[in-house]
C-alpha cells in the first residue's frame, strides 16, 4: 500500500483527502432521516456522498469516521425556512413570510437579509468544524420577499455559498428543489435532489 491512503470499501486505493465519487458525474447519493445509523454501514454500503442530517445529529467521531472512509460527509441546512425550535439562537431579524403548513413549527424567511445569510454561513462553519465537507441545502427555492425579486435571493444565496467557499475551498453544495439557483450558478452547485 502506497502510505497514508487505504482500501475502501470498493476495493480501490483512495488516496487521504479524496472521496468517493468526486470524479464522477454521478456520485452515489444516500441520506438518513431519523437517527443516526453507524458511520461504519454507511461507508460499507458504498455511498460516495452522505447526507447525516442537521451539523449536531452525529457526533464529530461518526462524521470523521465518513470521510476516513472515503465518504463525503453532508450536513443538513435549511435555506429558506426558520424552525422555531431555534429560538432567537440564528439572530434573524428579517420577515416571517409564511408558515410551512406541512411542518407548522417553520416559517419562511427572507433569504437577502443579511442576519439570515450570516446564520447560514454560521451553520456551514459549524458543519465543517465537526467534519462535514458538503452541505445539502433544503428549501433551496426560498420565497421572494416583497419587493426582492428571484435574482434578488440567487445573489444572497450566492453569496452565501461563495464566502462558505472562500473559507473552506473542498466544500460541495447540493440543493434540493434549487433549480434557479442551479441554473444561475453551477459553478457553486454540484448537485440537484
Amino acid at each position: 500500500n502506497p502510505p497514508g491512503g487505504s482500501w475502501n470499501g470498493q476495493f480501490a486505493w483512495q488516496e487521504p483527502g479524496q472521496f468517493r465519487g468526486d470524479s464522477t458525474n454521478m456520485p452515489s447519493w444516500g441520506g438518513w432521516a431519523w437517527g443516526t445509523p453507524p458511520a461504519d454501514r454507511v461507508v460499507n454500503a458504498g455511498f460516495n456522498w452522505f447526507e447525516y442530517g442537521y451539523p449536531d445529529r452525529w457526533n464529530d467521531a461518526a462524521v470523521k469516521q465518513l470521510a476516513a472512509g472515503g465518504v463525503r460527509p453532508f450536513a443538513y441546512i435549511n435555506t429558506g425556512e426558520l424552525n422555531t425550535g431555534f429560538g432567537s439562537s440564528t439572530g434573524y431579524n428579517g420577515a416571517n413570510l409564511g408558515w410551512n403548513p406541512d411542518f407548522p413549527n417553520s416559517y419562511n424567511v427572507d433569504m437577502t437579509n443579511p442576519s439570515w445569510q450570516t446564520w447560514l454561513v454560521n451553520r456551514a462553519e459549524t458543519a465543517y468544524q465537526q467534519g462535514a465537507r458538503g452541505i445539502k441545502w433544503d428549501v433551496a427555492e426560498p420565497r421572494i420577499a416583497p419587493g426582492k425579486t428571484r435574482q434578488d435571493v440567487n445573489n444572497a444565496f450566492a453569496n452565501v455559498m461563495q464566502t462558505i467557499r472562500a473559507r473552506h475551498p473542498d466544500m460541495r453544495f447540493v440543493v434540493n428543489q434549487g433549480f434557479s439557483i442551479a441554473n444561475a450558478r453551477p459553478d457553486l452547485v454540484s448537485g440537484i435532489q
